[in-house]
């Protein structure tokens, strides 16, 4: 073996995935060396570590990207920040951020005197920016604001209005406007620059999410009853639209699916129990009318124990949707890979007792190219073993999550204990097998642990998972660092993919906000 040229090794290792150069590191001294000693291999196993993808389209030399990489993982693992600044008390923010972009208004109630902002990232050379857009969908409060960087979109849902029909039928109005977030203006590429939606009952805004050419805008009818419909805001078509009871939250979860949670119903059989289903949005199908919701109406259905949920509930509004490709940026040395993320669901035990349930978008995506076109019904041994279980009601008072972290966060004396997880298994098999020094290398200061241990028995029994592992780092932030003399015990916080937002009550009065960017 050791006849074969460098060069020769190099090329065949270039072609191989990630697991596989490692199981050949450790067949023989000469392949450990060449990859320890080989830059490009280096730098394609810390972007598997990391979730990342390299960025082609930057000119940076691979040793520039690998230190660079390098210094990210180690921010992040040892919670180390490269700025912590407070946030502006004048402004007030509108809709979540999405990869670092925000929309602020000075105006109260109203989006006016209105800006784009763009949080910075050092390490992986975001520059912050902010740009004056003006008064946008004037005349509307603009309490529900989405964005979607990738587009250039911002969807403002304005306020309802009532008309009267020849009949004396009263129908109610929602306008949504597609903005450009470059000018402020109504976006090119939108069939209209108002969108005109009836509205039967009560608008869900925590359950409207856009991606793409489409936005899901959801309504409650009733007190268990909600309508869902899938829009393409370019052209204005209805390519889903589900009326029913027991539906819950909804999210994309690629550019083609949404995942839906359901309640369950004792005399439907598909769904006698709470269950998640996966839906395919159609361009070419376009619907003009309801449809109550069947087995048949989802590519898949992925169901829970038969041991009674009092909820399950999908965090949609997360820092960034699950899905949601990263905008093209040609200074960004390597990006997040789309593939590699967590579906957060909150399982309702009791009225004591909820557990997080986190599910791996590879898995779902996989269950969906299982499928074949055919709709199947999953039981929890078919579809669950891969997927994580907690409970941390315990530790933490308020918790984020984006891609595959997950930070928790309690109230200690004059401070926050944060533990950050990390469930990216690929980088607990390598801590754990091929590479056992790895994390040391990178300079974290974390463990693996065993997750799952603090759910009490009868739960665990009825919701049968092997034992899970992920990373973790714990940290205490004291008050001296947010600028307070003290902190309260109920920490806000919210996690995205460079950055992480803290909420707190000061000491000295009032609610202070900072940011701590990566």
């Amino acid at each position: 073996m050791t006849q074969i040229p460098v060069e020769l090794t190099l090329l065949i290792f270039s072609d191989l995935d990630f697991r596989q150069v490692l199981r050949c590191r450790q067949a023989c001294k000469s392949f450990r060396d060449i990859v320890d000693s080989d830059a490009a291999i280096q730098y394609k196993i810390n972007l598997a570590l990391g979730c990342m993808e390299d960025n082609p389209s930057n000119r940076l030399g691979i040793i520039k990207k690998k230190n660079l990489l390098r210094l990210h993982q180690m921010a992040w693992w040892n919670l180390s920040p490269a700025a912590l600044a407070p946030f502006k008390g004048d402004e007030t923010t509108s809709g979540p951020r999405r990869w670092g972009a925000y929309i602020s208004s000075t105006g109260r109630g109203e989006l006016t005197h209105t800006k784009v902002n763009q949080l910075p990232s050092q390490i992986r050379r975001i520059p912050g920016a902010s740009w004056y857009l003006g008064d946008i969908a004037e005349g509307n409060s603009g309490e529900i604001v989405r964005l979607d960087p990738a587009q250039n979109l911002i969807l403002v849902f304005g306020d309802a209005w009532d008309e009267l029909d020849q009949n004396g039928d009263v129908t109610t109005w929602i306008a949504v406007y597609p903005i450009s977030m470059i000018d402020g203006a109504a976006h090119p590429a939108a069939a209209s620059p108002t969108l005109p939606i009836v509205v039967d009952g009560t608008i869900a805004h925590q359950h409207i999410d856009v991606f793409g050419d489409y936005f899901i805008f959801v309504e409650i009818l009733h007190r268990t009853s909600m309508e869902l419909r899938v829009f393409n805001w370019k052209t204005g078509n209805v390519h889903l639209w589900l009326r029913g009871y027991g539906i819950g939250e909804c999210n994309f979860i690629s550019d083609s699916h949404i995942i839906i949670s359901l309640l369950g119903m004792k005399n439907v059989r598909w769904r006698s129990t709470s269950c998640l289903a996966i839906a395919k949005v159609d361009p070419e199908q376009i619907v003009t009318q309801a449809m109550k919701p069947k087995g048949s109406s989802f590519v898949c259905i992925l169901r829970y124990p038969n041991s009674r949920l009092s909820s399950i509930n999908l965090n949609v509004l997360t820092a960034g949707s699950y899905a949601m490709c990263e905008p093209y940026k040609t200074d960004v040395p390597f990006r997040y890979a789309n593939e590699h993320a967590l579906v957060d669901i909150r399982l309702g035990i009791s009225r004591d007792l909820e557990l997080i349930h986190l599910i791996p978008l590879s898995i779902l995506r996989r269950i969906i190219g299982d499928t074949n076109g055919v709709t199947r019904v999953f039981q929890w041994e078919d579809w669950a073993m891969e997927t994580f279980l907690l409970n941390l009601d315990d530790y933490c008072t308020d918790r984020g999550l984006c891609r595959t972290k997950l930070l928790a966060a309690r109230g200690v004396e004059n401070g926050w204990c944060l533990r950050l997880y990390d469930f990216n298994q690929r980088l607990v098999k390598l801590a754990q097998s091929c590479a056992p020094d790895a994390l040391k290398e990178l300079g974290a200061e974390g463990e693996i642990v065993q997750l799952s241990s603090n759910i009490p028995e009868d739960v665990a029994r009825a919701f049968p998972l092997p034992p899970r592992f992920c990373y973790m780092v714990e940290k205490v932030l004291g008050a001296r660092l947010f600028h307070s003399t003290a902190l309260n015990h109920t920490p806000h916080l919210t996690l995205g993919e460079d950055w992480i937002e803290f909420g707190a009550l000061m000491a000295e009065g009032g609610i202070g906000k900072f940011l701590a960017v990566f």
